[in-house]
């Protein structure tokens, strides 16, 4: 999964995802953090990717950790959403989360 997220794969690391599933296996936090590195750092489509795997993180209750939020920051901090990723930081540090 790692590996595929580096290389911007991110079809085949859904779809990987996926196949875990199927076989009864329950993504973890790890897991899901690699998804949202892998869509931050893709050309095209890079928002919506990140969104959309925060989302599936949420709704599968699977718990955010550290560094989810602080690729979401970074994240938002590519696609120029600076204002986003500063509410974000002022969040975390009222949740005494340190970046």
């Amino acid at each position: 999964m790692a590996l595929l997220c580096d290389l911007g794969r991110m079809e085949e690391a859904l779809a990987y995802l996926q196949e875990m599933k199927d076989l009864g296996l329950t993504p973890d936090v790890v897991v899901y953090n690699w998804l949202l590195k892998g869509f931050s750092q893709c050309q095209t489509g890079a928002r919506e990717g990140v969104e959309s795997i925060w989302r599936r993180m949420k709704n599968e209750e699977i718990g955010y950790d550290i560094v989810s939020y602080e690729i979401r920051v970074k994240a938002m901090i590519l696609q120029e959403r600076a204002d986003e990723a500063l509410k974000l930081l002022d969040w975390m540090r009222g949740h005494h989360m340190k970046p």
